[in-house]
């Protein structure tokens, strides 16, 4: 319902970065507008190169513009982004949007969706909340007006 500024970076596990939003090569700005979204080409939704190992995407949502981000995007150095990240993160007090359990090794439900502050871990913390999904991710994200997210996987 509102408009927003969005951030998308990938990192490989070699440190090497890219940015998937925004970028020069596709229509859309930010900030994005209510109902306004985009479909890459076949050939340029996601393409991972031959590095294997740990690759991130960092997901950043806001209601205002994140200068430091900005510099990062005319910089797209992935440790320039990682820096511009975590202060922007700091700065703005963002909540971190995931699925799975709280602690690692925890018996609860693996598909509770966890907001809470970057690296909070501890259950009994304050800020820290576990909703058992009770629609998608997304509804849970849009409580949440300002959030980041990053998704980790093993390219192998």
């Amino acid at each position: 319902a509102r408009a927003k500024y969005v951030y998308i970076f990938q990192k490989d596990s070699k440190g090497h970065g890219e940015w998937i939003f925004p970028r020069k090569d596709i229509p859309y700005t930010n900030p994005l507008k209510p109902n306004e979204y985009f479909f890459p080409g076949r050939s340029k939704v996601f393409v991972l190169d031959n590095t294997v190992g740990t690759e991130s995407i960092y997901f950043l949502v806001m209601d205002e513009p994140a200068e430091e981000l900005g510099k990062a995007l005319e910089n797209n150095s992935a440790n320039y982004f990682t820096q511009a990240m975590t202060q922007t993160i700091k700065l703005r007090g963002l909540k971190e949007v995931r699925i799975g359990p709280p602690i690692h090794g925890s018996t609860g439900n693996p598909n509770t969706i966890v907001i809470s502050s970057p690296n909070e871990t501890d259950p009994n913390e304050d800020g820290l909340v576990l909703k058992e999904p009770e629609g998608d991710v997304v509804n849970i994200m849009a409580q949440y007006r300002e959030f980041f997210t990053v998704l980790t996987f093993d390219h192998r």
